[in-house]
């Protein structure tokens, strides 16, 4: 009697998650279809009844990438009252985790001027300097210049990044220093100090 492995049935998620982990060697833009299959060792009616089209797989994989590096970064940030919601960012942001979602991340940022990718991009810039406004209005800065130190808190972060990935190594720099050079530039002059 000849058994055949019962393959797993694949999941919609299983299919975002394999589009972010390939995004992170080939870029967003070059997720194929048929690559993903192969790796999956599935067979593309598997991904059709998940997807219409390699689209709106995009699409998926770009509000999980937006869940994975903005939302699930911010969550829960500023609520206790004792904690400093500037530090326990740099903290979070300084921790990053997985290395998958780190190159997914660059390289989703890199191709910002593709017509689907882009406009992702551009409101994952603008809720995340949002929301790093709102965490300096609340530690007492005027929403103006809240806003501007915002800006140059994500343009840090963003040129960091770029520093890590261009160098060849991804090599993080030391996190301690970075962050109290950080916290000390974005919030020095910090209202009531």
């Amino acid at each position: 009697m000849v058994q055949r492995a019962i393959a797993k049935r694949l999941s919609r998620q299983d299919w975002v998650d394999a589009a972010l982990r390939s995004t992170a060697q080939v870029g967003l833009e070059n997720v194929s279809v048929e690559a993903l299959a192969k790796t999956l060792n599935a067979t593309k009616g598997s991904f059709y009844w998940h997807f219409t089209d390699r689209a709106e797989l995009v699409d998926a994989a770009l509000a999980e990438w937006q869940r994975r590096t903005t939302t699930e970064v911010f969550d829960g940030i500023g609520h206790a009252p004792t904690e400093d919601p500037v530090a326990r960012l740099m903290d979070r942001v300084l921790s990053l985790g997985r290395a998958d979602d780190e190159a997914a991340d660059w390289r989703i940022m890199l191709a910002a001027e593709h017509p689907q990718i882009g406009p992702a991009v551009a409101r994952a810039h603008a809720v995340r300097i949002g929301l790093v406004t709102d965490l300096l209005i609340r530690r007492g800065f005027d929403p103006g210049r809240a806003e501007a130190r915002a800006r140059v808190a994500y343009a840090a972060y963003l040129g960091n990044r770029m520093l890590m990935h261009s160098s060849g190594t991804g090599k993080r720099p030391d996190s301690a220093a970075l962050k109290r050079e950080f916290l000390a530039a974005i919030q020095g002059d910090r209202p009531g100090r």
